[in-house]
């Protein structure tokens, strides 16, 4: 039997192999599907995930499984392995640099071990709770969407005329978002959140501290965008990444996988915030209508109740 650290070992050589190789073909649009399903897992056991079952859909460990949701997991399923932290606490000596004298202080150290978690797909049971999309991209929802994007934009919106054959733009001179009036409806959402990432991640402050070429730039906010768009419940099928292999060939491990957490980190981000937004236009039309019923006269407001 392999050790903890053996096993840790062996991930991390997967990781280091699978991040090269996500970025050719359809592999890296299959990837940002995974990374939409769980956005809120570290890239690295995005990652895993996605290598040892590209369909997932919703994971969690044996006893999860067993006592939370009453499932069982088949007989003969292999488990999906990933990395959970395990810190652990040790002590160190600090020595004072005026009189020498020794220290103990107690420090925290991160490390990891592999763990095992299972597939939706590779349990049995009682049906699962459904999982709450709350958001779409049908048109009932649209205005409820767009209104949530204006709020998490650190920037204003606008819509006019958009030059040449851009559906919109993020200019960090003027410090706004232009989208091209008259869109369909998801190309709008789309749009948006393609230049909303854009104010995020490239914007003067950022771009000072870190120069990014052109194809990096478009390629992380295409991918957040790609990301937050199937996470919302958007189509997706237009979306195409052809550059993608011959930029990643000139990238170094690194460099690639701190551009797979930016549009990680962003996406996360974007998608907590616009459901939180969601939430609370929701609660305040609910108390807009609360209010308006009160204000009714007596008799209209009895026959709203019997109506309703």
């Amino acid at each position: 039997m392999s050790t903890r650290s053996e096993q840790v070992k062996a991930l991390t050589a997967q990781l280091e192999q699978g991040v090269k190789d996500v970025f050719h073909s359809d592999n890296y649009l299959n990837f940002l599907r995974t990374m939409a399903k769980f956005h809120s897992y570290s890239v690295n056991n995005e990652l895993l995930i996605h290598l040892q079952c590209p369909n997932a859909s919703f994971v969690a460990g044996y006893t999860t499984w067993r006592d939370k949701f009453h499932r069982h997991v088949k007989a003969g399923e292999q488990g999906i392995r990933i990395l959970a932290p395990a810190p652990y606490k040790c002590h160190e000596e600090e020595e004072d640099p005026i009189t020498h004298e020794l220290t103990v202080r107690q420090i925290t150290v991160m490390s990891y071990r592999a763990a095992v978690c299972f597939d939706y797909s590779q349990t049995e049971g009682e049906p699962l709770p459904e999982l709450i999309h709350a958001l779409t991209g049908d048109v009932s929802q649209y205005e409820d969407l767009l209104a949530a994007i204006r709020r998490v934009s650190p920037v204003p919106i606008d819509f006019t005329d958009v030059p040449g054959q851009s559906y919109g733009f993020f200019s960090p001179s003027e410090n706004r978002i232009a989208i091209q009036s008259g869109l369909s409806q998801v190309q709008t959402i789309k749009t948006a959140l393609h230049e909303l990432t854009h104010s995020l991640l490239h914007n003067r402050d950022v771009l000072k501290e870190n120069q990014k070429d052109r194809r990096t730039i478009e390629i992380e906010a295409e991918s957040t965008a790609f990301v937050v768009s199937s996470s919302l419940g958007l189509s997706v099928e237009e979306y195409s990444f052809p550059y993608v292999a011959s930029w990643s060939s000139s990238q170094s491990v690194k460099e690639l996988k701190s551009s797979l957490e930016i549009i990680r980190q962003t996406s996360s981000h974007i998608i907590d915030q616009i459901q939180m937004e969601m939430r609370s236009i929701q609660m305040e039309r609910s108390q807009e209508q609360i209010i308006v019923h009160q204000e009714l006269p007596e008799h209209i407001r009895h026959q709203t109740r019997i109506s309703l």
